[in-house]
């Protein structure tokens, strides 16, 4: 598998950066979660996404998943079995989670319901997003993903 297929660092970096921008100015605060691919052989347990995104209200589970082949997000989201059940419980626990996925060479960001996303892995159908746009829409869509719950 390439590296640059599902290399997530730069969607991740933005994403962060959005979001602490937002949390700077408004109550709330996001947690990002170690990066078990980047632990240089230090066993991390699966993470159940990239970050926790906590506001007044809610709090919500975000993975970010991007791709330079221009594959869809559904199969990026299968590489990782270990994360898909973490994040399902996630979802059984009756809390909500995005997926932040961008096509980096079409300049396409999208945003999912992360329980749309689960169940089109298990069993078909097509997840439409919520959000659509390109990388310059990133602090749009944080605004967007934390008043819309």
């Amino acid at each position: 598998m390439a590296k640059t297929r599902n290399d997530g660092t730069k969607l991740q970096d933005v994403f962060y950066a959005e979001a602490k921008g937002y949390c700077a100015k408004n109550p709330g605060y996001c947690h990002r979660f170690p990066d078990t691919k980047s632990a240089r052989g230090v066993f991390l347990q699966k993470q159940p996404g990239d970050y926790l995104l906590v506001v007044p209200g809610f709090a919500v589970l975000v993975e970010c998943k991007s791709t330079t082949t221009g594959e869809c997000l559904v199969n990026l989201a299968k590489e990782d079995r270990g994360q898909l059940g973490k994040h399902s419980l996630w979802h059984r626990a009756g809390h909500p989670s995005r997926y932040v996925y961008a096509d980096i060479l079409a300049d396409r960001l999208q945003v999912f319901d992360g329980s749309d996303v689960l169940r089109e892995v298990r069993s078909g159908g097509k997840a439409k997003p919520l959000l659509s746009g390109g990388m310059k829409d990133m602090k749009e869509f944080i605004v967007k993903i934390v008043t819309s719950l």
